[in-house]
């Protein structure tokens, strides 16, 4: 169960940071996060809500039926779990929890620090690597033709600390008795060169595409052909959308997220139960 501990304002802050994200996501993606909700406690949804949705919008669809998927599987093991015998409660002290906080809460913090320092890098380098996109437009009077910039997809940090500590500590870290957790496989650095040399190459796969786009365009713009210009706008786009998953798919391997965030998760789900 979630409990929100976040101030009025930070709530808020998060509410609204998710409703740019909100207003353009897939049929898939609000499916998948009202099948997130369903399983979010009635009190806590207003607090899940924006995190969930500022997750989920920025995944393709692939990533979407992967997270889906995993939600029906938890689902399907609660259920049978719910269908068995239950085993004999056991209660954590108030002394046993704050052991427990006491080491994810630091980790949690660490990890969103190096995530939110992720984000920020590859943003600072995209801008300055990339061309702006009107560079290669092409335009006269009420005709434009253009490609659309690069917009890889990773996973982000959460939008404030107290967030992630809130809701993924007191989520997925065990709340009935002390543990000892191990977060030595969660990834806390990112290598800025890699990253770095894999936007440039990315930039430079869009400059070529788009160099020859606006060649091509201009002409067929110039002779009339306002259909062929439409295609070819489509189909140069396409290859910008390969270019994207590429550029992707090296992020999320590099970024202290990973895709799903898996080695934090695996970390406050599986500690050594000291009593």
């Amino acid at each position: 169960m979630i409990k929100s501990t976040l101030p009025r304002m930070a709530l808020a802050a998060l509410a609204f940071s998710s409703c740019a994200a909100a207003a353009n996501l897939r049929p898939d993606q609000e499916a998948a996060i009202e099948q997130l909700l369903a399983a979010v406690e009635p009190e806590s949804r207003e607090l899940a809500r924006p995190m969930i949705e500022q997750t989920i919008s920025s995944l393709t669809p692939e990533q979407v039926a992967m997270v889906v998927a995993g939600a029906a599987r938890n689902a399907a093991a609660a259920q049978a779990q719910k269908a068995a015998p239950p085993p004999p409660k056991r209660v954590a002290t108030a002394a046993d929890l704050e052991y427990n906080r006491a080491q994810y809460e630091p980790a949690l913090r660490k990890h969103w620090e190096a995530k939110r320092a992720f984000d920020q890098f590859v943003e600072a380098e995209i801008e300055a690597k990339c061309p702006n996109r009107d560079t290669y437009a092409v335009y006269r009077e009420v005709e434009r033709y253009e490609l659309m910039p690069l917009s890889p997809n990773w996973q982000r940090a959460a939008w404030t600390a107290e967030a992630e500590v809130d809701v993924m500590g007191k989520t997925y870290a065990p709340d009935d008795g002390r543990y000892d957790f191990d977060f030595s496989k969660v990834r806390m650095t990112f290598d800025k060169t890699k990253v770095s040399n894999a936007i440039a190459n990315a930039c430079a796969e869009w400059t070529e595409a788009a160099k020859a786009f606006k060649a091509k365009a201009q002409q067929l713009m110039l002779s009339g052909q306002s259909n062929a210009a439409l295609a070819l706008e489509r189909t140069t786009n396409a290859k910008v959308s390969a270019i994207d998953e590429k550029l992707t798919a090296i992020l999320e391997a590099e970024g202290p997220a990973g895709k799903f965030n898996e080695a934090m998760y695996d970390a406050l789900r599986n500690p050594k139960r000291v009593n």
